[in-house]
């Protein structure tokens, strides 16, 4: 099953502000945007997810292209279409708000849409229709088509939430009658795999493209398996040429004749040949639906293959909104993870005492207190809140260390920390090179060892960071060795890594485990300007990038200028910020 990423990227520092917004964590990027989970300062419960150009694409062609979407943004109101919040510009970037859809997109999930049958398969595609019927359908103030073509569907840009809303997002390349900005001849734009053969060849095309394009996703989760799955790029350019395309009744012997019909129409070479519109094809699926299908049984499986990733985001929120009530940033300056910990601070090792006989099969061990007011709860805490570890073990001669908290303040610094930080208590230690126990240990109590774990409910993680002499700290606890790889109980809750040295920039991330890492962290020089005096900048760049866990990594997003001029309001958007060629503007 394709799995959720397993890091949450927090945003760090000065790169956290835009304007009035707080960019909270980094979700991902596309060919010339990056995307953040975000907030208005003034509003710091109502996410949103920001869409900002790349800096190193700001140039005519791609501001231009950026100001499209925003225009054809502003136009499209549909449940089954990503809601466009505001639009504007902030230290001379370009960015589009957008509505946060809590969930994962369709290449991420699309096993488990596949895992429930038929029906679930039907359902995806019978409401991405809709939405994209609403977009072809749409006319401008005047009353004239704008004949929108989104030329990217694919199941990067579909959206499924918790609660099994499917949402079609990112139209950056879309075609309309209204863009300033129009591909050149010969230049494609969109994902081969997912496209239609008059658009991979570069010939006219309008909505039967998107037909094609939902027809191809369609496939994939009803037969489970790639539309052009082992081709090249030649390959299938050359079998689009002879108008030699895939059979859904080959891939799928067990398929319903009236299902494969309406496959077999939408995936016509010709356009011609296909539906004429979106919601035909839609009409042509549910005719053979076979019953009413609940969407919080999708909902249900998405949450599923997110656990995990879900609920570290879930803690980062929660991390920025206890912050926020307090700071104008995402962290107070006060917070124990914000640095390391002194030299002279006191270290304990923390036991782990075996689970009471009345406890759940699977139940996590009660740590033993650090000082007389820190506790950790013995249940699972879903990841947003302290909890314990049944115990880890290390490899390499790897160790960590623990600073003991202040006393009298253990338990608002534990559970700052713990909210901002996705912090779950990770205090057990076991393996040769434990540090004395504390002054005040708690009673005495077995040693459980992670050797009582089963291998299989195990996660490894290793790091690596650069430059060597970097600190590390994993749940608030030091790495004490670097290189530093250990295994722990694969608990799918979120754990915080950050790695800081003098002269760099600090990086931190939430950790997922549910299944292994191996980890490198190269951390940025600051600019000369905010470096230590006496501490010359390194020439590494880069970001923690996991390369067995399949997750997404990018670089941290460079750090705006502060502008002067305060964005636009909440709500939707009430002018268009870019006016149109012509000097007519988009409706309100």
């Amino acid at each position: 099953m394709t799995l959720a990423p397993t890091t949450v990227r927090i945003v760090e520092g000065a790169a956290r502000e835009f304007g009035e917004i707080d960019l909270i964590a980094r979700l991902g990027h596309g060919g010339m945007a990056e995307v953040f989970l975000a907030s208005r300062r003034a509003k710091p419960a109502e996410l949103l997810v920001l869409k900002r150009l790349k800096a190193d694409l700001d140039d005519p062609e791609h501001r231009a292209m950026f100001e499209d979407e925003a225009r054809v943004m502003a136009m499209l109101a549909h449940p089954n279409i990503v809601r466009t919040v505001d639009a504007g510009e902030e230290a001379g970037q370009k960015y589009l708000a957008l509505e946060f859809l809590d969930g994962l997109p369709l290449d991420q999930c699309g096993s488990a849409v596949t895992a429930l049958g038929e029906r679930a398969a039907l359902h995806v595609a019978a409401e991405l229709l809709e939405g994209l019927h609403y977009a072809h359908e749409l006319h401008d103030r005047e009353g004239r088509p704008l004949e929108i073509v989104h030329r990217d569907v694919s199941p990067h840009n579909v959206f499924i939430t918790y609660e099994g809303r499917v949402t079609l997002v990112d139209f950056g390349i879309a075609k309309s009658n209204n863009r300033a900005n129009h591909t050149a001849t010969g230049v494609v734009r969109g994902k081969l795999s997912y496209m239609a053969p008059e658009q991979a060849l570069c010939d006219t095309l309008d909505r039967r493209a998107d037909v094609f394009a939902v027809g191809v996703i369609l496939w994939e989760l009803l037969s489970g398996k790639r539309y052009w799955e082992g081709l090249s790029d030649v390959q299938i350019l050359k079998r689009m040429t002879f108008g030699d395309l895939p059979k859904i009744r080959e891939a799928a012997p067990g398929i319903r004749e009236p299902i494969a019909e309406a496959l077999d129409q939408a995936l016509a070479a010709k356009p011609e040949e296909r539906f004429s519109t979106a919601r035909a094809f839609r009409e042509a699926l549910a005719d053979s639906f076979g019953g009413p299908f609940k969407r919080l049984e999708l909902g249900r499986a998405v949450s599923d293959v997110a656990r995990g990733y879900r609920e570290a985001l879930q803690t980062v929120v929660e991390g920025h909104l206890v912050a926020a009530r307090n700071t104008h940033g995402l962290f107070a300056d006060e917070a124990p993870m914000s640095r390391p910990a002194p030299a002279s601070a006191p270290t304990v090792a923390v036991p782990v005492q075996a689970p009471e006989p009345e406890a759940p099969a699977g139940g996590r061990a009660l740590l033993s207190t650090i000082d007389d007011d820190a506790t950790f709860d013995s249940q699972p805490s879903r990841g947003r809140g302290p909890a314990g570890y049944a115990g880890f073990e290390t490899t390499g001669g790897s160790s960590l260390e623990v600073s003991a908290p202040p006393r009298g303040s253990a338990v608002r610094r534990v559970g700052y920390v713990a909210l901002a930080l996705g912090a779950v208590g990770l205090a057990a230690f076991v393996g040769p090179r434990l540090v004395a126990p504390a002054p005040e240990p708690a009673p005495a109590a077995p040693t459980r060892l992670l050797s009582a774990v089963p291998i299989e409910a195990r996660v490894s993680v290793s790091l690596k960071v650069t430059p060597p002499d970097a600190a590390a700290y994993l749940d608030s606890a030091r790495i004490a060795e670097l290189p530093f790889s250990a295994s722990f109980p694969r608990d799918q809750l979120g754990h915080a890594l950050r790695v800081e040295a003098p002269g760099f920039k600090t990086k931190m991330q939430v950790l997922v485990f549910d299944r292994d890492m191996d980890l490198e962290v190269a951390l940025e020089p600051l600019p000369p300007a905010e470096a230590p005096s006496g501490t010359p900048p390194s020439p590494s760049a880069g970001a923690a990038q996991p390369r067995s866990s399949g997750a997404r990594h990018t670089p941290e997003p460079p750090t705006p200028a502060k502008s002067a001029q305060p964005t636009a309001s909440g709500g939707f958007i009430k002018t268009d910020p870019w006016k149109v060629p012509g000097g007519a503007k988009n409706p309100k």
